[in-house]
């Protein structure tokens, strides 16, 4: 097959030519074996590209929203089950290590009737306390297998695992997580797992190192001495006279060491320092960095935990869109793997899964408190209107305030209070208003024996005098 490729060439001044030393620059594929991923994790410029996502992922965590769940000692009972089999530091561990090597998961390791792993798990025949333990796992220790079909899509999803000592294990029974996402052909070559995020920041990565080395380096030699001495070749040219000028610039060291003077041949010898300017090095250390921060999607604020630079610079925002990318990463990164073990988790805690279960991640920004005061206004008045428009009733403005997390004192126990109190209150509207058309209309009617005197249903002509 013929490879095409497509260039700008100029012959006069030798742009494309061979006399343009960019044209012998190229990309090249860069291979990193999983124990150089781990030495590399060593050092803090690539574990920070590692750890900051993942930690951000999972820093607010998340709540459940299942209406049926409104007994607060339930919520209370997942809350308390979450933190004894550590989920949230075990997913944060399975993001971790996902970005690291390229792929990992959490094995779970279930009380159920089946005790062979290569069985496929029966989610509907779970009950409570059916989780034995969670063990998070990378690459290196589970590896897919896959099935050689026609059928693209069908060949992307593992038929089985297979652990590090021969185990088979259902993917029913492995939440997986993948790093980064690769095309067909070099999944298949990867063995059927994502791409480290260190591939793309490696060279950068790398000349951050070697620069802020070089430069810690310069430090020792930040003052030079320099001392003039007459006739100096011609002294270190014998071997008498190399050693005569040796002895006698190490007494000269060691003389301004201790009494911080220099005594010198006001004839022969002459001293000056030559100091060097670091003024400039900073700025390109910084600078050096702000690349690696880029190539792994972190802002600079965030990836060295500094200020912004610069007039009337805050960072907001960079943060606020560093925020939203890890909010789109939540959804396509977490909340899947984390839907597959809330349908064991739900069944640990309640003996069920609640049909209307689902949960949020709690927002990854936080609000000034000026900012919280005039959200909370607007949604106070906007609340107000409603409930006098007859939309909606107090608990229901009571229950959203619960979900939402803003006010702590807010239990289920009073929101149902408050619902008996807010239904009564209908039905004594609704009463009141049947009572006031049965009276109205008690009014309207006149009964035939009470008519009155000297009308024509009296039988006497009206003026009529006995």
């Amino acid at each position: 097959m013929a490879e095409i490729f497509d260039s700008l060439r100029n012959l006069v001044s030798g742009l494309g030519t061979s006399r343009d030393k960019a044209t012998y620059t190229e990309f090249r594929k860069i291979v990193l074996t999983d124990d150089y991923l781990g030495t590399l994790y060593d050092h803090w410029i690539f574990a920070k590209a590692v750890d900051i996502p993942s930690d951000d992922m999972v820093s607010k965590w998340r709540r459940p929203t299942a209406a049926s769940l409104s007994d607060s000692d339930q919520l209370d009972a997942f809350a308390r089950a979450e933190q004894e089999l550590g989920i949230k530091q075990r997913c944060n561990d399975a993001l971790k290590w996902s970005r690291l090597y390229g792929g990992g998961g959490i094995l779970l390791d279930i009380n159920d009737a089946a005790e062979d792993l290569s069985e496929e798990l029966d989610y509907t025949k779970l009950g409570k306390d059916c989780i034995k333990n969670l063990y998070v796992l990378d690459k290196t220790e589970i590896w897919p297998e896959h099935a050689v079909t026609q059928d693209t899509a069908q060949s992307r999803n593992p038929i089985m695992y297979r652990l590090a000592g021969g185990t088979q294990v259902h993917p029913s029974r492995f939440i997986r997580f993948d790093g980064v996402t690769l095309p067909w052909r070099e999944l298949q070559q990867n063995n059927y797992w994502g791409a480290s995020i260190l591939l793309r920041i490696y060279d950068e990565a790398t000349a951050s190192k070697v620069t802020i080395a070089s430069i810690a380096s310069m430090i020792f030699e930040s003052n030079i001495d320099v001392v003039m001495v007459k006739d100096l070749f011609n002294n270190i040219m014998t071997g008498k006279g190399r050693q005569a000028i040796l002895e006698r610039f190490t007494l000269a060291n060691l003389s301004k060491s201790i009494n911080k003077t220099l005594l010198l041949d006001m004839d022969n010898e002459e001293f000056k320092r030559e100091p060097l300017n670091f003024s400039g090095l900073p700025p390109m250390i910084s600078e050096f960095l702000s690349v690696v921060a880029a190539g792994a999607d972190i802002p600079i604020t965030r990836y060295l935990g500094q200020s912004a630079k610069g007039f009337n610079a805050t960072g907001e925002g960079d943060l606020r869109n560093y925020y939203d990318m890890i909010t789109a990463q939540q959804d396509s990164k977490l909340a899947p793997q984390l839907r597959q073990l809330d349908e064991v988790l739900t069944r640990h805690v309640f003996g069920y899964m609640p049909e209307d279960w689902g949960f949020e991640f709690n927002p990854l920004w936080a609000m000034s408190d000026l900012d919280r005061a005039t959200v909370d206004k607007t949604d106070a008045e906007t609340d107000l209107m409603l409930l006098d428009a007859g939309i909606v009733q107090s608990y229901h403005i009571a229950s959203r305030w619960l979900n939402n997390g803003r006010y702590d004192a807010l239990d289920s126990d009073y929101i149902e209070d408050l619902k008996a109190m807010d239904e009564m209150k209908l039905e004594e509207e609704e009463m009141s208003v049947e009572n006031g058309e049965s009276e109205t209309n008690g009014a309207e009617s006149i009964d035939d024996d009470s008519v009155l005197p000297g009308t024509e249903a009296d039988g006497s002509e009206a003026g009529e005098v006995d």
